[in-house]
């Protein structure tokens, strides 16, 4: 079984063929604009995490696991 990341991007690839092949420009618009939605909310999302993780996990608790840091 493929990873995480090639999963994705592979199931990416599958929709994005499922919504242009059949020849519809509605649908094939409507797909873009859906993956555009989606592409731009991950974007934020990982930005978003990435901020908190830093003001967050500063100091001695950005190596310690989740376990560790309510002991």
């Amino acid at each position: 079984m493929p990873g995480p990341a090639r999963w994705s991007r592979l199931t990416d690839r599958f929709h994005e063929l499922i919504v242009q092949r059949p020849g519809n420009k509605t649908l094939a618009v409507q797909g873009a604009v859906l993956h555009d939605i989606v592409a731009t909310h991950t974007e934020l999302w990982r930005g978003h995490m990435d901020s908190a993780a830093a003001y967050l996990l500063k100091d001695d608790l950005r190596d310690k696991p989740v376990v560790e840091l309510f002991s």
